[in-house]
């Protein structure tokens, strides 16, 4: 059987001025993050202002996720590369100088990507959120950009998610949308 702990479909957003994580996992081993929306609009631009931070752990996978930092932090953060053994078909995306931490500050996915070997199929695109903690969906690029995950088949809303090409992020949404 699959012992794995799986947070998925979920919208989050955090505010103010301070610390604020999105998704924050300290020790956690054998964790899935799926299909969730982060967007954190925090202006702390430190590692403390950030969508997704992983502190330590092993065997995490981070898939299928929208990270966003419009606070201009960071969108994606971790000070163990080791814990994270899969992370793709993300959508990374700050309006800071800094989109993610990977031993190092990398200011661009493609950078992300050659340091780490990891997120060789995510995104770096605004999703144009519905609003600030209203947390749909209307960015046709990442329609239909996810992998299947057989253990995630619905969305947010309770819609179907397309078996073969479903959109990255909490909500399925656009031409691939299933209803049930």
């Amino acid at each position: 059987s699959d012992l794995r702990g799986k947070i998925y479909n979920n919208f989050i957003h955090l505010g103010g001025t301070s610390t604020a994580y999105g998704l924050y996992t300290y020790s956690c081993s054998y964790q899935d993050f799926s299909f969730n929306n982060v967007n954190v609009t925090s202006t702390n631009t430190t590692s403390s202002g950030t969508a997704f931070f992983n502190s330590s752990g092993s065997n995490i996978r981070v898939r299928n996720n929208i990270f966003v930092n419009s606070g201009g932090g960071y969108a994606y953060y971790t000070n163990n590369t080791g814990a994270i053994i899969s992370s793709d078909y993300n959508d990374l995306y700050t309006t800071g100088a800094n989109l993610a931490y990977w031993q190092n500050n990398y200011t661009s996915l493609e950078a992300l990507q050659a340091a780490s070997g990891k997120d060789g199929n995510s995104l770096s695109i605004d999703p144009s959120f519905a609003g600030t903690s209203d947390l749909h969906v209307d960015q046709p690029n990442l329609d239909g950009a996810g992998t299947p995950l057989a253990d995630v088949s619905t969305d947010i809303d309770g819609q179907l998610r397309h078996e073969v090409t479903p959109d990255i992020g909490a909500d399925e949404f656009g031409a691939g949308l299933t209803t049930n």
